[in-house]
């Protein structure tokens, strides 16, 4: 299975994300790509059995700069038959809590993309242990639908 992660990162917290989540599916056999937000197309997830999209919240609960080509490019495209896992970090002590990730998941819907695991949201102040265990079940619920395919 070909996977592509994309992601925004700032403060390199969701880069960490993308990095976890890319060594455990590469545990599992799975070919993966990551790109950047800035360097990905949405035009070339045709190409990909699976999308993983990460990024970082902006303000209270927005998409940030970086994604926000990206994110339009979602939003003008046909997603259909397409499958997508979402995940983000941001800080539990704003209203919306990781809220791009929200954002990035009503677009995948919207353009008819499949969401194939429940969306990850890291806080930027856990402790790495609770952070591995959000990648771990994130994982695991990506390797899960892999194997009802």
């Amino acid at each position: 299975m070909n996977v592509l992660i994309v992601y925004a990162t700032l403060s390199g917290h969701t880069e960490e994300l993308a990095e976890m989540i890319k060594e455990r599916l590469e545990k599992a056999e799975l070919e993966i790509s990551v790109e950047e937000a800035y360097e990905a197309e949405a035009r070339h997830f045709q190409e990909y059995e699976l999308i993983i999209l990460g990024s970082y919240t902006w303000g209270d609960g927005d998409v940030p700069d970086d994604m926000m080509d990206l994110y339009n490019e979602i939003e003008e495209t046909d997603l259909s038959g397409i499958s997508f896992a979402v995940f983000g970090s941001g800080d539990t002590g704003y209203e919306h809590f990781a809220g791009a990730v929200d954002h990035l998941e009503e677009a995948v819907r919207r353009k008819g993309g499949i969401l194939t695991a429940e969306s990850m949201k890291a806080d930027v102040d856990a402790d790495s242990d609770e952070t591995e265990e959000l990648a771990d079940r994130f994982t695991e619920e990506i390797l899960a639908w892999r194997e009802k395919r």
